[in-house]
């Protein structure tokens, strides 16, 4: 049985400080808990004005899983995330940020709840440092109320899983 593939689209936007980082860690999460399972990583540019492009250009040259999408102007995350699932060629697909908001260690936990059927899986942050506004307050978000499978990693204490 030849092993399945996952996509992680991964839309940019002057990350040139990141797009390694992002990769290695990635790869990491593959080498260390998903060894049976293929990578396909899939980068989408929205018209970065740094080094981004030439950052996504070696690292396609140096490694075959890594492939990127340069748009010809901003088109927004939404938008990439969206083509990026419309060309992903993997079993399944994973979305995540490349400023490193989003943690891929937690993707071993995403590919279970895939392989035991969910069609859609999702993780939510249960705390966070940024800062929000409401009703003319600023206001730190502190908790989700949401009833979910609590990850379970030093990484990622502060998401929960949905399927």
């Amino acid at each position: 049985m030849a092993q399945k593939t996952i996509t992680v689209v991964v839309p940019t936007y002057n990350e040139e400080k990141n797009v390694d980082l992002i990769y290695k860690r990635v790869r990491k999460v593959f080498d260390d808990h998903l060894p049976n399972y293929c990578l396909s990583m899939q980068f989408i540019d929205n018209c970065s004005t740094d080094q981004t492009r030439a950052h996504l250009e070696r690292l396609c040259a140096e490694h075959e899983e890594v492939c990127a999408i340069f748009n010809a102007k901003n088109f927004g995350f939404s938008r990439s995330y969206y083509y990026g699932l419309t060309q992903a060629e993997g079993d399944c697909a994973v979305m995540i940020f490349a400023d490193k908001q989003d943690p891929p260690e937690v993707i071993p936990q995403f590919v279970t709840a895939w392989e035991k059927g969910a069609k859609v899986v999702c993780g939510v942050r249960t705390e966070s440092k940024e800062i929000h506004y409401k009703n003319g307050w600023i206001e730190r978000e502190k908790s989700l109320k949401h009833t979910a499978h609590h990850a379970k990693s030093a990484h990622i204490e502060h998401l929960k899983v949905f399927v």
